[in-house]
Order: C-alpha cells, then structure tokens, then sequence
C-alpha cells in the first residue's frame, strides 16, 4: 500500500496535464473487501499518528503530568485503534458501494469511471451519515 502510494505520487510529478486525466481516468474500482481493508489500515494509521496528540488532550483535561517516555505517549494506542479502524473501514466500504451505484445509475454514459466533486461529496457524507447510524 506504502509503494502504491508512491507510485502514485511519482507518477502524478512526472506526467504531463493530458497524460494525469488519462492515468486517471483508467482508474479501477475497488471491491468492497478492499475498501473495507484499505480503510481499516488507514483507521489504525490514523490513530498512530495522532496518538501523542490525543495522549495530549487527555493529561490536559484529566489535569495529569505529560508522559516522559515514547511507550507513555502511545499509552492506549492500541484500544483506540480498536475502536477508530472499524469505524473508517465501514465508511470506506459504504462509500465505495454509493459511489458505484452512482456511477451505474448514470448508465447514459457507459465510459464513465469517475464521479464528479459534487457526487464524490454527497457519497462521502452519505457515508459517513450511514456509519454513524451503523455504529
């Protein structure tokens, strides 16, 4: 996932503006397993990175002194991905399903692959709308 994402960010430097429309509109979906995965590890990523910032927040409202030592930062990190990954993996996969039920509900133009800003945006908060009833 880590070289996909360079790939990505390679190719996206060196491409010229018609050769980026091209590269991107050949974009695949993913299935709804992936989505799920890809979301999961981006949950868990998520609360890795921000964990010394929550640990933060935490001695300041709980009027505790700040850890002195890096495993006193990642203190919990562990529970919180537990709880946070599910989350993101659901909306991920809930998001994948609307947008392709988008894009085959506009069947006019069969060569479509990508959605425009405006149904990228409702599909995303359609999404995170249906998680939070989920969970």
């Amino acid at each position: 996932l880590v070289a996909l994402f360079f790939v990505e960010l390679f190719t996206s430097m060196t491409l010229s503006s018609s050769q980026k429309e091209e590269y991107s509109s050949a974009r695949v979906p993913l299935s709804p397993l992936e989505n799920l995965s890809v979301g999961a590890f981006g949950g868990a990523l998520e609360t890795c990175l921000q964990m010394p910032i929550l640990t933060y927040k935490f001695c300041v409202q709980e009027g505790r002194p700040l850890p002195t030592s890096f495993a006193g930062w990642y203190r919990g990190v562990f529970i919180q991905a537990s709880t946070v990954a599910p989350i993101t993996a659901l909306q991920f996969m809930i998001n994948g399903l609307l947008q392709r039920a988008v894009l085959l509900r506009n069947g006019d133009n069969k060569h479509r692959t990508t959605l425009s800003d405006r149904e990228t945006i409702a599909t995303s908060a359609a999404a995170g709308a249906i998680s939070a009833i989920v969970y």
